[in-house]
């Protein structure tokens, strides 16, 4: 559970920074 939601809070913000 936590990874999981530690790995799509890294994939949104890194799109959101890029």
């Amino acid at each position: 559970r936590g990874v999981d939601l530690n790995r799509n809070w890294s994939v949104d913000w890194g799109k959101k920074e890029k």
